[in-house]
C-alpha cells in the first residue's frame, strides 16, 4: 500500500508541476514554484529514498516508530497541502508578469547609488560585527531548554547576533544595482565564506536565490538558463558539504587545511532532508498522544519574541501559551514542521488545508502586487528581498520565522529609501523630463492632425477605411 502511495505522490506532483507551467503566469518568480521546489524534494523525491534505503537514523534519534497508517497520512496530507497552496495562490496571483520595469527606470538606478553606499554605511558595520561574534563563538551563551528544546540566549542580544542576515539583502542590491559587475559580486563571496565558516546555510541559499531571481528579472527571463541550474547543483553541493563538517570552510580559511568528509548517512538522510519523518513525529504524537491539536494559539509568540530577555527576566521559553509540548513524547531536537507538518499539530487535515490555502493565498496576493505594479527600483528591491525567504519558511511553516528573518531582509531596503529621501533623490524615476537626463531617446511630438469639412453625405458615403486621406479629383 505504501509504495503504491509513494508513486501516486510522484505523479500528482509531476501533473501540477505540467499544469502550471503552461500557464501564462507560470515564472520562476511566482511562490507556487517555490512551493513546488520544497514539496517536490523533500515529499515527492526524497521519500523514495526512505524507502528503498530504509532510513531509519531519525527514528532512533527521536525514540519513535511511525506505523503504516502514520506514514500514510503524512503521504496524503502532504499532497492536500501541495493542492490546497497551488489552489489558493493561483486565485489570488493568477496574474503574468509582464516585466514591466521601463528602461528609464533601469538607467534611473545609478542615480540611487549614493542613497544605497549610504544606507550600507550605516547599516553594514552592524552586520559585519554581528557576523564575526558569531563566527568567533557568539552563540557560546546559548542554551538548550531541555524540557521545551527551545534555543535561549542567556548573555547577549538576539537581535543583535540576527543582525548579520542584513548582509544577504546589502550583498545582493549591492550586485544589483551595480549591473553584476564581476567586482560587484565580491561582498556576496566575502559573505559566502564567513556565514559558511559559522556552519550556517540558509542564508547562504537565500542569498544565492535573491541574486539570481534578480539577474534573471533584469533580463527579462522568466524561467533560469542551463547555465544556472548548473551553478544551483554547486550550490547544493556546497550546502551538503557544510551540512557534513560545518568547520570545513573556516579550518580551509584560517589553516589552509581541506578537512575529509566522512558521511555515515545515507542521501538526503540528514535532518537537512527530513521534513517526512518530523512530519511523521507529527502525526504519531497529534491527537493520539497529546489529546489535542494545538489551534493555532502559539503564534501568539510573535508578540512576546521581539522583546530581549535581558529586558524580561520572566518571558516564556517558546509560545506564551502551549497546547501540548512534544517533546513529553520523543526526543525532536532541531525538528521544523514544514508547512502541513504545522497545520496538522494545529487541526489535523482542516489544518493543512487551511494553513497552506492561507500562505498560498497571501503570497499569490503580495505577488500579484508587485505583478500589476510600476515595478520601479523601490518595488523591485523590496519583492527580491522578501520573496526568497520562504526558501526557508516553507521547511519551517511558522509565521514567527518569516518575520524574525524578514525585518532584516527589508529593514536596508527600508534604509535605502529613508536614505535617498534624506539625500532628496526620488527612489522613482522622474518620467517627466528624465529621457533627457539620462540619455534616452525622447519620441517625436506626433504631426498635428488636419481638419476637414465633412457633410453627411460624406460620412455615409466614404467607408471607414478610406476617411481622412487626402481626396483625388477623381473622387470628386
Amino acid at each position: 500500500m505504501y509504495p503504491i502511495l509513494l508513486i501516486a505522490s510522484v505523479a500528482i506532483f509531476l501533473t501540477v508541476v505540467v499544469v502550471y507551467v503552461r500557464q501564462d503566469f507560470s515564472s520562476v518568480y511566482h511562490p507556487i514554484s517555490f512551493y513546488l521546489m520544497f514539496h517536490g524534494l523533500v515529499f515527492a523525491i526524497r521519500p523514495l529514498f526512505a524507502y528503498w534505503n530504509g532510513y531509519e537514523a531519525l527514528y532512533r534519534a527521536y525514540d519513535f516508530l511511525p506505523s503504516p497508517a502514520t506514514k500514510a497520512t503524512v503521504i496524503v496530507a502532504a499532497n492536500l497541502g501541495l493542492l490546497a497552496f497551488v489552489a489558493a495562490a493561483w486565485r489570488s496571483g493568477g496574474v503574468p508578469l509582464s516585466f514591466g520595469q521601463s528602461a528609464t527606470e533601469r538607467a534611473y538606478r545609478a542615480s540611487l547609488i549614493p542613497a544605497f553606499l549610504l544606507a550600507a554605511a550605516l547599516l553594514a558595520p552592524i552586520a559585519i560585527q554581528s557576523l564575526i561574534t558569531v563566527y568567533g563563538g557568539g552563540y557560546a551563551g546559548m542554551r538548550l531548554d531541555a524540557h521545551t528544546g527551545v534555543a535561549i540566549n542567556t548573555t547577549g542580544n538576539g537581535w543583535l547576533y540576527e543582525a548579520q542576515l542584513m548582509l544577504v539583502p546589502l550583498a545582493v542590491l549591492f550586485a544589483w544595482t551595480f549591473r553584476f559587475r564581476l567586482w560587484s559580486l565580491a561582498p556576496l563571496a566575502l559573505f559566502f565564506a564567513l556565514r559558511a565558516g559559522t556552519g550556517g546555510r540558509g542564508p547562504i541559499i537565500v542569498a544565492c536565490v535573491a541574486a539570481a531571481l534578480l539577474w534573471l528579472f533584469d533580463r527579462g527571463r522568466r524561467w533560469p538558463t542551463p547555465r544556472m541550474f548548473a551553478l544551483g547543483l554547486a550550490i547544493l553541493a556546497v550546502f551538503y558539504a557544510v551540512g557534513q563538517e560545518r568547520g570545513a570552510v573556516r579550518t580551509y580559511i584560517e589553516e589552509g587545511r581541506i578537512i575529509e568528509f566522512r558521511d555515515p548517512s545515507g542521501f538526503m538522510e540528514s535532518m537537512d532532508w527530513a521534513n517526512l519523518e518530523f512530519f511523521e513525529y507529527v502525526v504519531e504524537a497529534v491527537p493520539r498522544k497529546t489529546g489535542t491539536y494545538g489551534y493555532f494559539v502559539d503564534n501568539l509568540q510573535v508578540f512576546t519574541e521581539p522583546v530581549p530577555r535581558k529586558l524580561w527576566p520572566g518571558k516564556p521559553v517558546g509560545p506564551p501559551i502551549r497546547m501540548f509540548n512534544l517533546f513529553d513524547y520523543g526526543n525532536p531536537i532541531g525538528m521544523t514542521y514544514s508547512l502541513p507538518g504545522y497545520g496538522w499539530a494545529q487541526l489535523g487535515y482542516l489544518g493543512v488545508i487551511g494553513w497552506c490555502a492561507l500562505w498560498g493565498w497571501a503570497l499569490g496576493a503580495i505577488y500579484s502586487a508587485f505583478a500589476t505594479s510600476r515595478q520601479g527600483n523601490l518595488e523591485v528591491a523590496a519583492y527580491f528581498a522578501f520573496l526568497p525567504i520562504f526558501v526557508i519558511a516553507f521547511r519551517d511553516g511558522m509565521v514567527l520565522t518569516v518575520l524574525k528573518t524578514g525585518v532584516f531582509y527589508l529593514t536596508p531596503v527600508l534604509a535605502w529609501m529613508l536614505a535617498a529621501r534624506l539625500l532628496g533623490i526620488p527612489f522613482h524615476a522622474p518620467l517627466a523630463h528624465l529621457s533627457r537626463r539620462v540619455g534616452l531617446p525622447t519620441p517625436p511630438p506626433a504631426p498635428p492632425r488636419p481638419r476637414r469639412r465633412r457633410t453627411p453625405q460624406t460620412a455615409e458615403i466614404v467607408p471607414r477605411a478610406w476617411r481622412g486621406r487626402e481626396r483625388t479629383p477623381q473622387a470628386e
